[in-house]
């Protein structure tokens, strides 16, 4: 980063948040109290207030940053001399520019809805078969089944070109997708992973190193009337914005089962029926 900064950490309870500024109080994200959020031109005692839309900010960030174990950004009240993060550990740290350090950050948001560019998919029984493309495979398979004796565990991988996002501002990106057939009526969890690229060799034994857990979400579509296909949003906000910072040709995503032995995790899903929706500035 460029120019001078001012870092302050601050527990969960000693900070509150308006739409716009960073707030120091003195109890848990309650009720409102003046004190002192710096020398900035945001400090204004005026604003010393806590809103809904400012508590609300806080505690999503809280879970995410719990959730995923890395320091998650309130991109809601980033502005050109401040960044807040909501940590691990339940506090919040404060980053305060002396000269704007982040470009485009009043410019208007853009929504961009990007196809995957290749995708495939692993299978333990055949840990050294590549299914590149699909491979022949018209469903992109999650989970555990046995068939005919034979014990399969397969996991599915899109890759996104994010070339176009180098640099930018990322302020949501979500990954849709359709789940079209289910074990069951029974929810299992599925899980949205960020690994590294995938390629035609990708195979079980050749699989990429994994990154981190995105996101997860108990579903089961596809099995009949009592529960049809629809679709899964999974909150990608972490994998896309590493991608534009770091300028990443790529952002892979890996669906897998939360749990790889239950056979009533198995799932399908339709590989030209992903998303990488993605909202941002710059």
């Amino acid at each position: 980063m460029t120019g001078r900064v001012r870092v302050r950490s601050f527990v969960v309870g000693a900070l509150a948040l308006q739409l716009g500024v960073a707030l120091v109080v003195g109890s848990p994200l309650a009720a409102p109290a003046v004190a002192s959020a710096g020398t900035g031109p945001e400090a204004s005692p005026a604003l010393l207030t806590t809103t809904p839309t400012g508590r609300t900010l806080a505690t999503t960030a809280a879970a995410r940053a719990a959730a995923t174990g890395q320091r998650t950004e309130i991109t809601e009240l980033t502005t050109a001399t401040r960044r807040i993060f909501a940590n691990p550990d339940g506090s919040y740290t404060l980053e305060q520019h002396t000269v704007p350090v982040r470009a485009g950050v009043d410019e208007p948001a853009q929504t961009v809805n990007l196809g995957r560019s290749a995708w495939a998919m692993v299978d333990r029984y055949f840990p050294d078969q590549a299914y590149w493309l699909g491979g022949g495979e018209t469903s992109a398979k999650v989970g555990h089944v046995d068939t005919a004796g034979v014990s399969h565990t397969a996991r599915s991988f899109f890759q996104f070109d994010v070339t176009a996002l180098a640099g930018k501002q990322i302020l949501d990106a979500r990954f849709d997708t359709f789940e079209s057939w289910s074990y069951s009526c029974t929810a299992r969890e599925v899980q949205l992973w960020a690994t590294g690229p995938i390629g035609p060799t990708t195979t079980w034994r050749n699989q990429p190193a994994l990154d981190q857990l995105l996101d997860a979400r108990s579903a089961a579509a596809g099995f009949g009337a009592a529960c049809p296909g629809k679709w899964l949003s999974f909150d990608v906000d972490a994998a896309v914005a590493r991608s534009a910072e770091l300028g990443n040709a790529t952002t892979t995503l890996m669906l897998r089962a939360g749990n790889e032995e239950d056979p009533v995790a198995w799932k399908r899903f339709v590989p030209d029926n992903v998303a990488l929706v993605v909202t941002f500035t710059g």
